[in-house]
């Protein structure tokens, strides 16, 4: 969730693959305090059936998709700084299966993981504040601080505006990391009363404002709503809304000392261009209902990408996105991480831009990518934990589940921290399997 490699090759070879790997070791070493103890004792898994079938439906749906793609090596393993492909989501079904079994058999453990998923968050958030206060070049590469010629992006391809990026490669997903760790401190904070925890959420928040990314704000805010359910003492609550409001404060008042190194006005809403206001994303959702009218069963893994060349009206709106004077695409040859190799109608070859590799929306997403029953089975997986975390002794980790669905409904999934949500919701079963195993 914090690791990165500086010397890597942009962008997926600096802030996601170490990322992945971790999440492989994790994986592993989970399994492997794990199979012993399924060795010498049954755990009751009916209630983990919803997710196996649902996650096994889902993965194979985007096997069927990948195969069927006129591009299968990119629908298999998906866009390389995304990285959530068929084998990413492979090992968060272990990691998330793993965890609720292991937590089952040795609930002590929940805390260490606890622990450790908010120190990187606070790592995290440590990491943007010089990014966001000091100097926006600080990327933390082999290759700090130095810039194409005009100053922008830098070498490691990271443009200014897509500052501050924490350690990951986007403010959107350090945005979300933040999210979701602000969530976990505020309910640890109401779950343990310590005010370490409050004062970690505080600081969370304070970094979360400088990304200026609505959807995880919020995320944020709905991940917040959620845990009322569960803890509704009045006094508890003042501690999380004055932290909230005193993160805020510090925020606007850096900006008024003009103290951020980078300050961006949020989009207007304007009846002339609603467009804006979105980022673009209503025109990327338009584009995917008619990818997904093409070819309902899915293009593979980060669909999007894969279908832009094909949808995209590139004599009028995406005409930005071909060489200057090129004729528009008649046959894909190719489609890369970030753009397209086609030939004309005289059979010269040329490259496009993709517009994005993601449709900036979960549910459009995962139809592009797998399909209707593929979406289907990730859903079902995704809300049988998220209700099996509301019936356990941690009810509040279903509130990061509330969270990430909140920021998927304007982002997307990536491999640099969805799996946070997914440990979340497994802990929170498996400490539920634990209750009801006490309870007989």
């Amino acid at each position: 969730m914090a690791l990165i490699n500086p010397l890597g090759t942009p962008r997926a070879g600096v802030w996601t693959e170490p990322k992945t790997w971790a999440l492989v070791l994790w994986t592993t070493a989970t399994w492997i305090h794990l199979l012993p103890l399924l060795l010498r004792a049954r755990p009751r898994v009916r209630p983990l059936w919803p997710f196996l079938l649902g996650f096994a439906a889902f993965l194979a749906a985007g096997a069927y998709a990948a195969l069927r793609s006129p591009f299968p090596f990119r629908a298999w393993f998906g866009q390389s700084t995304m990285g959530d492909g068929f084998a990413y989501w492979v090992t968060v079904g272990a990691l998330a299966l793993g965890t609720a079994l292991l937590l089952h058999f040795r609930p002590g453990l929940f805390r260490s993981q606890l622990y450790g998923v908010l120190a990187a968050g606070a790592v995290q958030a440590l990491s943007v504040l010089p990014q966001a206060l000091w100097d926006w070049r600080l990327d933390y590469t082999a290759t700090l601080g130095q810039t194409y010629p005009g100053g922008d992006p830098l070498l490691s391809t990271i443009w200014r505006g897509q500052m501050p990026i924490g350690l990951t490669s986007h403010r959107g997903h350090v945005a979300a990391v933040l999210a979701m760790a602000g969530v976990l401190a505020a309910a640890t904070y109401l779950r343990r009363r310590s005010k370490a925890f409050l004062g970690l959420f505080a600081f969370l928040s304070f970094a979360l404002w400088f990304t200026y990314t609505r959807g995880a704000y919020l995320a944020l805010l709905g991940g917040l709503a959620a845990l009322y359910p569960w803890h509704r003492d009045g006094r508890a609550w003042l501690g999380v809304f004055a932290a909230l409001l005193a993160s805020y404060g510090a925020f606007l008042g850096a900006r008024t000392l003009d103290l951020a190194a980078v300050d961006r006005a949020m989009p207007a809403l304007t009846l002339e261009d609603p467009d804006a206001f979105s980022s673009g994303r209503l025109r990327f959702w338009t584009l995917s209902l008619e990818a997904i009218a093409r070819n309902p069963w899915g293009y593979g893994f980060d669909g999007f990408g894969l279908a832009f060349p094909f949808v995209a009206d590139f004599s009028g709106k995406e005409r930005r996105y071909l060489q200057a004077d090129a004729p528009p695409p008649v046959e894909v040859v190719e489609v890369g991480d970030y753009g397209f190799r086609y030939r004309d109608q005289e059979g010269k070859e040329h490259w496009g831009a993709l517009a994005s590799n993601k449709a900036h929306n979960l549910l459009l997403d995962l139809l592009l990518s797998v399909g209707p029953f593929g979406a289907l089975g990730y859903l079902a997986a995704f809300l049988s934990l998220l209700w099996l975390a509301t019936k356990g002794s941690e009810p509040g980790l279903a509130a990061l589940g509330v969270a990430y669905l909140v920021y998927g409904l304007t982002w997307f999934e990536c491999a640099q921290f969805s799996h946070l949500a997914w440990w979340a919701l497994a802990a929170g079963a498996g400490l539920y399997l634990r209750k009801a195993a006490d309870d007989r």
